[in-house]
């Protein structure tokens, strides 16, 4: 699913919650990782407590990956192999000892 295919997914009316896990999952395949905001952002009609509760069940299945980058941002991505992106979130949140 591309991005625009997502955005327009989740641009009208209330969401059920599998579709928002697979809108996030579909987004983290196109772009890799994304900080909370980035997928808040494309998904305008989705509440912050929605994507947070499908960002937790994803982290809680071991889908996806979560931890803050030096500016405090928290990043998502999927589990596998990882990026130089992944690497930079992850190293700055090992050297506080964040990793979630």
């Amino acid at each position: 699913m591309v991005a625009s295919a997502v955005h327009a997914e989740f641009s009208g009316g209330a969401v059920e919650m599998p579709n928002v896990r697979e809108g996030i999952l579909a987004m983290l395949h196109r772009h890799g990782t994304l900080t909370l905001d980035e997928v808040a952002a494309r998904m305008p009609t989705v509440s912050w407590s929605q994507i947070f509760l499908a960002v937790d069940g994803l982290s809680r299945a071991g889908m996806i990956w979560m931890a803050k980058n030096l500016r405090r941002e928290y990043c998502v991505a999927l589990n596998g192999p990882r990026t130089e992106r992944d690497t930079m979130c992850e190293a700055s949140a090992a050297a506080r000892g964040s990793v979630a």
